[in-house]
């Protein structure tokens, strides 16, 4: 089943000023410092004298933007650009319009926003090592990102296996520690919501962690759509995120409202490979990253733009063309194709001359036009992909395209850095005008 491609990208955001344009494009003006953007803007517009009203803002929203902006705060409006975050809360609290504000150069820059995983276990043949997926998560995303991690859990995970398994690597560093729990963590700092995979053995031989997995993750997801909070699902994680912000409200028998699941999954053939990606024994690298499948990305698609395929940077142009490119599967389940209304479809499987195996040892013949990937229409940034880019980190054979798999979780983390950063400066304004 084929979809329809997204419409295309408006042009990037300026602000008008009178007869003055002021860009405020993040890619030119990235919130290191919440300060810095927000008197760098105020600054500026005290220079020109300009007085802020409703017919001289207009904000257009760039391939960029996009995807990032109308994120909610109570009942006013917030863009994540700082710069108009800042220009509409000025224009409807006309006290902060009388601010005058002198800076000086020294700033602080803000610190890199904290990634937070859900705990899991898997069924292994080793007890010892159950918990070792939940340090793969961890590990990787701090070494791909440069970010740290969190770790949530309920109150009945016992996360003493992740600690036993770290304490006897080999290799040991500041990736390696064992993570904090959330409730150890400042709730300001927690950016990206990253909810990761399982293997399907689990489902049966660990249901009942399974099932406490599923009542924290869903909470997590219900929360984070709340607040506006970044969210990345890989492979089986995904599908949670497909499910849960497709959820329906509806009054039972007693008058209380429950969520009813309208967006489910089905079985797809052959997607999923013999062996589980994993760390190399030293943590220097990911082995058997072995491709199945090819993927057709939009160009149009936040997902194509994460990757850096929508952005030619010779000639400084936007690509149209769209994107075929082989990944990993190690998936059994796939999003079931309905009409949702927050996400779309972005990746979708199609053949690929490969030769990976099941662990028959049969070569796979992959299901094609089967959901490999999708992400938000709007709002704050969520995305779920079903094949594990992060397995791209450095890998003994090299494959086709790693950064740009890599770019996928950079991205996402770094919408998780402007989440903390427009929470900051909300904040900081709030305080200002009751000053």
């Amino acid at each position: 089943m084929t979809q329809s491609s997204p419409k295309s990208i408006k042009p990037a955001p300026i602000m008008v000023l009178g007869k003055q344009k002021l860009i405020v494009n993040p890619r030119s003006h990235p919130l290191t410092s919440v300060q810095v953007f927000r008197d760098h803007l105020l600054l500026q517009l005290d220079h020109n004298k300009t007085t802020l009203t409703a017919d001289k803002i207009i904000g257009l929203p760039s391939i960029y933007l996009s995807h990032l902006a109308h994120w909610q705060h109570g009942v006013l409006r917030v863009d994540i650009v700082a710069g108009l975050a800042i220009a509409e809360y000025i224009y409807q609290n006309p006290l902060l319009q009388r601010v005058k504000y002198k800076t000086k150069a020294k700033y602080q820059t803000v610190s890199p926003s904290v990634v937070a995983i859900p705990f899991r276990l898997e069924a292994t043949k080793l007890a010892a090592e159950r918990a070792k997926g939940a340090f793969y998560d961890h590990y990787l995303t701090r070494i791909i990102t440069g970010h740290p991690t969190t770790l949530l859990k309920t109150d009945a995970m016992n996360i003493s296996g992740l600690i036993s398994y770290q304490k006897q690597l080999t290799y040991q560093d500041h990736n390696t520690d064992c993570p904090e729990s959330t409730l150890a963590v400042d709730a300001d700092k927690i950016g990206l919501l990253l909810i990761p995979g399982m293997a399907q053995q689990s489902l049966t031989k660990l249901a009942r962690h399974c099932q406490e997995r599923e009542i924290l993750e869903t909470n997590a997801i219900r929360k984070a759509r709340r607040k506006g909070q970044p969210i990345l699902g890989v492979c089986a994680g995904s599908w949670r995120v497909w499910q849960v912000m497709g959820e329906q409200y509806e009054k039972d028998a007693d008058g209380h409202w429950v969520a009813n699941n309208v967006h489910t999954t089905e079985s797809v053939t052959d997607h999923m490979a013999a062996k589980m990606t994993h760390l190399l024994h030293n943590g220097q690298g990911v082995e058997s990253n072995v491709m199945v499948h090819d993927v057709n990305i939009p160009h149009s698609t936040m997902l194509a733009d994460a990757m850096g395929f929508s952005w030619d940077v010779s000639t400084k142009q936007a690509k149209i063309v769209d994107m075929k490119i082989p990944v990993n599967s190690i998936h059994w389940q796939s999003p079931k194709y309905t009409k949702h209304s927050v996400l779309r479809t972005s990746a979708t499987a199609t053949g690929g001359e490969h030769d990976a195996k099941l662990r028959t040892g049969k070569i796979m013949v992959p299901q094609e036009s089967t959901i490999e990937a999708f992400e938000s229409m709007y709002g704050s940034p969520i995305l779920g992909v079903q094949w594990h880019f992060e397995a791209f980190y450095d890998n003994p054979i090299p494959q086709p395209n790693a950064d740009a798999h890599l770019n996928i979780l950079r991205f996402m983390v770094k919408a998780g850095d402007s989440y903390c950063h427009k929470r900051a400066m909300v904040k900081e304004i709030l305080e200002i005008s009751r000053s």
